[in-house]
């Protein structure tokens, strides 16, 4: 009995220091949190490219291009004296709008010929396919006319201005129609003026 009293007290000292030390010792220490790390800024956008914006161009997309050569011929009339004609021309295209070349018309009747070179400025108008143009030149113009008596022929200086339409039929070929006032200062066989109308042009572009 006195060995159980002694037993008793013991296991009980023993437990309340169990205890103690539960109280006393540390719970598991959590880890610590990490931070997720920020995300990396985007690559900023490169700047728009700055591109000059196309100059609109003042000529024509069509009609005869630079440095092309253009021959042309027709026929029609001239009007005092009223003659048959023939008219044949080069033009030299300076650029889309102007060109340059000789013209000679020719015109023929039973009792009257008549010759009149030029050299004429050319002006070209006009988009797509149709083209009008104005016309100028200098020249001279021989005129033979036949009577009872004989033959009579003069030459004269000639200046000469008019117009006209050119129709593309394909990038190579034109049609169209042009009249010219044919002036004499100088006077020939007393024609001070004659009138040509080539009613119908051909041309050829190379």
């Amino acid at each position: 009995m006195m060995r159980m009293r002694r037993v008793v007290p013991h296991a009980a000292m023993m437990l309340v220091g169990g205890m103690l030390v539960g109280c006393a010792s540390p719970g598991p220490v959590s880890a610590p949190r990490s931070t997720p790390a920020p995300a990396p800024a985007p690559d900023p956008a490169p700047p728009p490219s700055r591109e000059p914006a196309p100059v609109p161009s003042l000529q024509s997309e069509t009609g005869p291009s630079p440095h092309s050569l253009q021959l042309n011929t027709g026929i029609g009339f001239t009007s005092d004296p009223t003659t048959f004609l023939i008219g044949m021309g080069l033009d030299a295209s300076i650029n889309r709008n102007f060109a340059l070349g000789p013209l000679l018309q020719i015109g023929v009747d039973d009792n009257t010929t008549l010759l009149a070179p030029s050299l004429n400025f050319k002006g070209i108008f006009g988009e797509r396919e149709f083209h009008p143009y104005v016309q100028s030149g200098l020249g001279f113009a021989y005129l033979e006319k036949e009577h009872r008596h004989g033959d009579n022929d003069e030459f004269a200086f000639l200046v000469n201005f008019g117009g006209g339409l050119d129709v593309e039929l394909t990038q190579s070929m034109v049609i169209g129609s042009g009249i010219l006032f044919n002036f004499l200062p100088d006077e020939a066989l007393g024609e001070h003026f004659f009138f040509s109308w080539q009613v119908l042009t051909l041309g050829f572009r190379f």
